[in-house]
C-alpha cells in the first residue's frame, strides 16, 4: 500500500474586517493589516485505499490518526510522515485518542471496539460484546471509560484498565448513531435511529432521561462545556437544546428544513453550529435557540463543521468537497479552500488551533496550517531593498516581530536571493522558518499582509 505525503504549500491570507493604512515616502512603504487568518495547504497525507471516516489528533497535537473502510488506521506526525498503521481487519468508523494521549480507540463494522498502544501500536484489548456496527465511541473526561454505541441498539460502557464491560445500556429500539460524555463524565448521552435521546447515569448505569421530541432520526448529539445542555440534531430538519437536569427541551431549532447533520458547540458555549442537507451553516444562540447567523457558500450537502480551539473560526465541508473558513464573530466567509476531490468526511483541529485536518472519500487527509489573526502587523520596503516586519512601524529593524501577534513565530524580512523572503511552516504543531517564497516591492504578497 501506498503510504507518503505530498509536501504543498500554498498560503491564503483570510481577513476578517481588516484595515489597510498606506503611507509612503521616498525610502519606504508601510502596509498594516488588521486581524488576519492565514491557512495553508501543510501536507496531503496518502496511505489509504478507501474512504477516510475519522480523524482525530493527540491531545498534544503532534499527532493525527486517520480512520478509513479500508479496514486501517494510520497515525501521522504533523509532518505528514506515517509513524503506525494499524490492521484492524474491518471497515473502522471512529477513531478516539484516550485523553493521555497513550491509547487510540477504534470501533468498527464487525462490532468489536479495539484499543492500541499509540507509542507502539500493539493491540492491547479487544472489547467484544456488540452484534453489529459501532459508529460512534467516547472516551470519559478521565479516560478511566470508554463508552460505544451500535447498531444492536444498545450502549456499552468499558472499564480501559481492566479491558472488561462495565455496563450495558438498553432502552434504544433502533440503532444508535453518537455517544458522548459530558464534561464531568457522570453522564453519558446517546442519539438513535429511533428518534430518541438518551441521557445515562454512568455511575448507576441506568436511564436518566428519554428525550422525546424529534420526527425522525437522531444523527448527531453534543453536551455543552458545562454539561447542562445537550444538543440533538435529525433528519426531521430540526435541531434541539434539551435541560439536562429536567429533561424537557428548551428550544427546537428551525431553518435547516432538511436533514441536519451535525450539531456542536463553541468552546464557551455560546454559540451553537448546525450543518444541514440545504447547504447552509447555522449559527444560534445556546441559551435561547435564537437564529445568529446563516452561512452560506457551500453548493452541496454540509456533513461535518468545526470549532477553532478559541472559537474565532468555524470550518465546514461536505458533498461539494470545499473546506469553507468562516469568522463566526461577524458571521462572514473567509475563504473557500480546495484540495479534495470528493465528500469532505471528517474535519478536526488541533489543541492550539494552528492545525486543521480534514478526511475524506477521496481517501486523503488534508493538513492545513493555520496562523490565526492578532495584533496588526506592518510590512516595510525600505530604500535599500530590504523587507521587514514588525509588530510596531519602525524603519530601523531589519527582523521583524513576532507574526500573527503572539504565535511566537519570528520571521526574517532581510532580502533573500532573488527577492525571497523567509516563510515558515509547521512542524510537530509549532511553526518553524521555512521556504523561500518571492515578493514584490509593495510588499502586496507577503504572507500577513
Amino acid at each position: 500500500m501506498l503510504k507518503h505525503s505530498i509536501r504543498i504549500f500554498v498560503f491564503v491570507v483570510l481577513f476578517a474586517g481588516a484595515r489597510f493604512v498606506l503611507a509612503a515616502n521616498h525610502a519606504q512603504e508601510t502596509i498594516t493589516t488588521g486581524t488576519a487568518t492565514i491557512v495553508g495547504l501543510h501536507n496531503i497525507l496518502i496511505a489509504h485505499s478507501d474512504d477516510v471516516t475519522a480523524v482525530a489528533f493527540s491531545p498534544n497535537g503532534q499527532r493525527i490518526a486517520s480512520a478509513s473502510n479500508d479496514g486501517t488506521v494510520v497515525v501521522w506526525d504533523s509532518d505528514g510522515t506515517v509513524l503506525l498503521q494499524f490492521e484492524n481487519g474491518a471497515r473502522v468508523f471512529d477513531v478516539a485518542f484516550s485523553p493521555d494521549g497513550n491509547s487510540i480507540a477504534t470501533g468498527d463494522a464487525a462490532g468489536v471496539v479495539q484499543l492500541w498502544s499509540a507509542a507502539s501500536g500493539q493491540l492491547t484489548a479487544s472489547l467484544t460484546g456488540h452484534r453489529d456496527s459501532i459508529p460512534s465511541i467516547a472516551f470519559s473526561p478521565d479516560g478511566a471509560l470508554l463508552a460505544s454505541g451500535s447498531f444492536d441498539t444498545t450502549v456499552r460502557v468499558w472499564n480501559i484498565a481492566s479491558g472488561t464491560q462495565r455496563v450495558v445500556l438498553n432502552g434504544h429500539t433502533n440503532w444508535i448513531s453518537d455517544v458522548a460524555f459530558n464534561a464531568d463524565g457522570t453522564l453519558l448521552a446517546s442519539g438513535s435511529f429511533d428518534g430518541t435521546a438518551r441521557l445515562w447515569d454512568v455511575a448507576a448505569g441506568i436511564e436518566r432521561a428519554v428525550l422525546v421530541g424529534h420526527g425522525d432520526v437522531v444523527r448527531r448529539i453534543a453536551f455543552n462545556p458545562n454539561g447542562d445542555t445537550l444538543a440533538t440534531v435529525s433528519v426531521d430538519g430540526t435541531a434541539r437544546l434539551w435541560d439536562v437536569a429536567t429533561g424537557s427541551a428548551r428550544a427546537t431549532l428551525e431553518g435547516h428544513g432538511d436533514t441536519v447533520w451535525m450539531g456542536i458547540f463553541n468552546p464557551t458555549g455560546t454559540i451553537l453550529a448546525t450543518a444541514g442537507r440545504d447547504t447552509t451553516v447555522r449559527l444560534w444562540d445556546a441559551a435561547t435557540g435564537t437564529p445568529l447567523a446563516v452561512l452560506e457558500g457551500h453548493r452541496g450537502s454540509v456533513t461535518r463543521i468545526a470549532f477553532s480551539p478559541d472559537g474565532n473560526l468555524l470550518a465546514s465541508g461536505g458533498a461539494d468537497t470545499a473546506l469553507i473558513l468562516w469568522d463566526v464573530a461577524s458571521g462572514t466567509q473567509l475563504n473557500t479552500l480546495p484540495g479534495h476531490t470528493d465528500t469532505i468526511t471528517a474535519i478536526a483541529f488541533n489543541p492550539i488551533g494552528t492545525m486543521l485536518a480534514t478526511g475524506s472519500r477521496d481517501q486523503s487527509v488534508l493538513l492545513w496550517g493555520v496562523l490565526p489573526g492578532g495584533e496588526p502587523l506592518f510590512c516595510t520596503v525600505t530604500s535599500d531593498g530590504n523587507v521587514n516586519m514588525r509588530d510596531e512601524p519602525s524603519t530601523n529593524a531589519v527582523v521583524a516581530g513576532v507574526l500573527g501577534g503572539g504565535q511566537g513565530a519570528t520571521v526574517s524580512g532581510q532580502r533573500r536571493g532573488d527577492d525571497g523572503f523567509v516563510w515558515w511552516r509547521i512542524i510537530n504543531g509549532a511553526w518553524v522558518r521555512s521556504d523561500v517564497v518571492a515578493t514584490t516591492g509593495d510588499c502586496s504578497n507577503v504572507p500577513g499582509v
